[in-house]
């Protein structure tokens, strides 16, 4: 048997070919374009025909879509293209005594090594997910854009006008926004009349707001301990953040559509928007990231793909539950953790879970824990039956 190790990186891949004995027949630095590979296809013919053995899987550390093209290409060969979590391939590399000595010839040989150290790998394949989690993934990234930037308006807001952060409900909607946009310290509130912030606000939070909301800002402007933006600095980044934050969610409601659009007669997604407590793009999240239900073989496998699994430790007599496992999907943990806090509060089912393990004395994250794998066995039950 053959084993091919390769270690990605942007311009060029490093790889290596072992036979089981551990014996080298090849290792040499390629080309991430058509040339680079063609002659690692040629190689591996070449080294398939010198010693008459197959090669049982080609593995490469799932690090970002450097290795991508070759991952597809190598697919459509015939050749079966293994991805290793970077944590698995630190693992074997400790485990030959390698210690912190890391280059690409190193990590290439050690991927190469990997069905001979441990055979589980003779059979691992990778968690194929569905194209779709490519725009979720997106969003996800947008969302997390969106809150880096509340959090540096918020800090601004903090230092000039610190009376808005603490007593203004709603400070991130429509109508605060364009107040801000328009007049973002103290000093540049108090330079309007009154009757002007109140048609400005009556208009952008369609007569919800009025007299009474101005007052109160007013107020507070009057009475401020914020240090004076006498260079209109702050002011300005002020406007800044506020003007990337519409940019955003424009970005971010444009995702959405065309998500919703592109999965709007899937039966699957239906059925686990249906559960009360889970947001239409949340349920197309968790089954994008999920993939084909057939590659996982309970429900077990699941929730140890994208949950909240603890590593166990056991020796002799004794057994230890350490952290939750970082070898996971983090994509799908994250979504799951979100729908999980939402279920609590809105799924009977779920609300009785969490109550019921707040008794036993867990704290609110081991609860929500406990209802996020929960919620990825009900997954797998609605996807696989």
């Amino acid at each position: 048997m053959l084993s091919v190790g390769i270690d990605a990186a942007l311009n060029a891949h490093q790889g290596e070919i072992q036979s089981e004995d551990g014996k080298v027949h090849w290792h040499g630095r390629f080309e991430n374009n058509k040339d680079g590979l063609d002659k690692l296809v040629a190689k591996l013919e070449e080294v398939k025909k010198n010693t008459g053995d197959t090669v049982i899987g080609i593995y490469a550390e799932a690090m970002g879509s450097y290795f991508a093209p070759f991952q597809y290409q190598l697919t459509q060969r015939g050749y079966r293209v293994v991805l290793v979590n970077p944590r698995k391939v630190k693992k074997a590399r400790d485990m030959k005594n390698l210690g912190k000595h890391k280059s690409d010839p190193i990590d290439a040989s050690t991927l190469a090594s990997l069905p001979w150290m441990d055979a589980k790998f003779r059979d691992m394949v990778t968690h194929q997910r569905y194209p779709i989690s490519e725009l979720t993934r997106l969003h996800q990234k947008m969302k997390k854009m969106e809150t880096q930037v509340k959090n540096s308006l918020h800090s601004d807001l903090a230092r000039v006008f610190p009376e808005f952060i603490h007593n203004v409900k709603y400070r991130d909607s429509k109508t605060v926004l364009k107040l801000l946009e328009k007049y973002p310290t103290p000093a540049k509130i108090l330079e309007v009349s009154e009757g002007k912030l109140i048609k400005q606000v009556k208009k952008t939070s369609c007569g919800i707001l009025g007299p009474e909301f101005v007052k109160k800002i007013q107020s507070l402007a009057k009475d401020t301990i914020g240090v004076p933006d006498e260079e209109g600095v702050i002011g300005y980044r002020i406007k800044f953040f506020i003007e990337r934050l519409w940019e955003i969610k424009k970005s971010i409601n444009k995702i959405e559509n065309d998500v919703k659009q592109r999965t709007k007669d899937n039966k699957d997604i239906q059925m686990i928007d249906d559960m009360r407590g889970i947001e239409r793009f949340k349920a197309i999240s968790m089954y994008a990231e999920t993939g084909p239900i057939e590659q996982f073989k309970n429900a077990r496998k699941l929730q140890g793909y994208g949950g909240n699994t603890p590593i166990r430790i056991q020796s002799g007599k004794k057994e230890w539950i350490g952290r939750p496992s970082k070898i996971v999907n983090q994509h799908l943990r994250y979504i799951v953790s979100v729908c999980a806090r939402s279920l609590a509060s809105h799924s009977e089912e779920f609300r009785e879970i969490y109550y019921r393990e707040k008794m036993k004395g867990k704290t609110d994250t081991q609860a929500y824990i406990i209802i996020g794998n929960r919620l990825l066995y009900h997954i797998f039950t609605i996807l696989k039956n």
